[in-house]
This record gives structure tokens, C-alpha cells and sequence, in this order.
């Protein structure tokens, strides 16, 4: 199980997240998923200094991921330098994000390193089957972004798709299971073998994502979600207005780098 933080729609939500994460590690979890292009990796680290140095956790016991943009480079010579940086000990683990079954094939094809993991979009209208099956095919972890898919509102995409909070289905498997129905989404995704990143400011909900462990779903009910499935993403990258949004938001971000001095997230 992980939490993470996604890009912010304000920037100075940045500052939430030292205690966000504060508040996550003390419920449990020790995978914390950022980016640089979050802007929150700092914030991440002083949290980590705070949780360490009071004996909460230790820090050899954290998994921290974070992700390089591609910068319009090639995808293997990114990886042969995050290979590089493997061997002369800079990092434990690398992987791959949101690459699909022929650019993992390039990688396995030309590498002698197997991604640790790859972190794709998994939810209840994109369960993504084929491609979290052909990763785990190749023993390769799946973590799964946007797990609660179109069930919370989405700031990049006005579309809705079921199913909702109250969709018979999900509300009957929280009472047969006497949990939530995010805990039902939650927990089918552990089934199904994937790692969850589910993101929030909420201590309440920080806690009860992790409380997902003390139940199991029967394969029947799993396959019975997996009928959600559109093939429908959170994130569309053919989304109408996207290319203006995210370039919008690139210049609000360099603008807010320089305004406070984030001289390390300069790009």
C-alpha cells in the first residue's frame, strides 16, 4: 500500500504535504510515491527527518519513488543512466511509468536490469487488465495510480462513468465485508496483485485506505468488479484542452519556482 501526491492545482497545497505524509507514516504506510514535477519532494523530506528522528519509523524501512520527466529523450537512454546510477549505489531500485507491453519489451529487449515496477493508471473503468497481466507475466510489480478512477472528481476530465459510492455492487460488497466502499476498490486492486496509491489530505481517510488487510474478496467477487471496466482512463492524453492546460500549468510552475526560490526544481 502507498500514498502519494499527485501535481497540485495551487502550489502552495505544497506545504500540506510534510504533515499529510507525517500523518501517513505514523498510520502505517512506508511506500511514498512523488516526482520532481510535483514540487513536493522537499516537503516529502522534511517529513521523513520529523517521523525519523522521533523513532517512528526507521529510514532504511521507507520506499520513496520519485520519477524523471522524459524531456523529449529516448526511453532507453534514460534507462541505461538510471542503470548507472543502480550501480554506483544513488538508488536501490528503478522502474518505469505508465509504459505499455512494446516499450517494456524495448527495455527487456536491450537491458540487463528488470524494472522493479512499472506504475500504470488501475481502476474500476480501467482495470487495465492486459497490461497488469503482462507485467506481472515478466515479474514485475504493478502500482497503480488513480485507484478510485472516476468515483471522486477529476480536475483534467469532465466525464463520468459508473461506478459511483452508491452503486449497488460495491455497497452490497462493503456490507458482505463490513468495510467501505473505497476500502472494496482498495482491496480488489491488492487482489488482483497491484499496489494502490491513493492520495489524500484527510487523516481519517489517510487511515482508512490502509485499513484494507484485515479481509479478503473472494475471486468471484473480484471478477465481478473487473465487469466495471470501460477501458476508459482518468487521465486522457487525447483529453480536449489538455495540451493548453498542461502547458498553462508549466508556466504557472516556473513562475512559482522563481517566485520562491525553488532553485532545485528548476528544470
Amino acid at each position: 500500500m502507498a500514498t502519494g501526491f499527485q501535481p497540485l492545482p495551487l502550489f502552495d497545497d505544497r506545504y500540506r504535504i510534510c504533515q499529510a505524509t507525517i500523518d501517513a507514516i505514523e498510520a502505517g504506510y512506508r511506500h511514498i510515491d512523488t516526482a520532481h514535477i510535483y514540487l513536493t519532494e522537499d516537503m516529502v523530506g522534511k517529513a521523513i527527518d520529523n517521523v525519523t528522528c522521533r523513532g517512528i519509523v526507521k529510514r532504511e524501512e521507507l520506499f520513496i519513488t520519485t520519477k524523471l520527466g522524459r524531456n523529449n529523450h529516448d526511453n532507453l537512454e534514460m534507462w541505461k543512466g538510471l542503470e548507472d546510477a543502480q550501480r554506483l549505489g544513488l538508488t536501490k531500485s528503478i522502474g518505469i511509468s505508465n509504459f505499455n507491453s512494446t516499450y517494456m519489451a524495448r527495455i527487456l529487449a536491450n537491458s540487463k536490469t528488470l524494472p522493479a515496477v512499472n506504475q500504470i493508471e488501475t481502476n474500476p473503468t480501467f482495470a487495465n487488465l492486459e497490461l497488469v497481466a503482462y507485467c506481472q507475466s515478466k515479474n514485475i510489480v504493478v502500482t497503480g495510480y488513480s485507484p478510485f478512477g472516476f468515483l471522486v472528481r477529476r480536475v483534467l476530465n469532465d466525464l463520468s462513468f459508473p461506478p459511483t459510492f452508491d452503486d449497488p455492487l460495491l455497497v452490497r460488497l462493503a456490507k458482505k465485508y463490513g468495510v467501505t466502499v473505497s476500502q472494496i476498490v482498495l482491496r480488489w486492486l491488492v487482489e488482483r496483485g497491484i499496489i494502490p496509491i491513493a492520495a489524500s489530505w484527510n487523516k481519517y481517510h489517510i487511515k482508512l485506505n490502509i485499513d484494507i488487510f484485515s479481509f479478503k474478496m473472494s475471486p468471484k467477487d473480484v471478477l465481478k468488479m473487473n465487469e466495471f471496466d470501460r477501458n476508459v482512463k482518468v487521465y486522457l492524453i487525447d483529453y480536449e484542452g489538455l495540451f493548453e492546460i498542461e502547458r498553462q500549468g508549466f508556466y504557472e510552475m516556473e513562475e512559482y519556482i522563481e517566485r520562491n526560490n525553488l532553485g532545485q526544481y528548476r528544470i
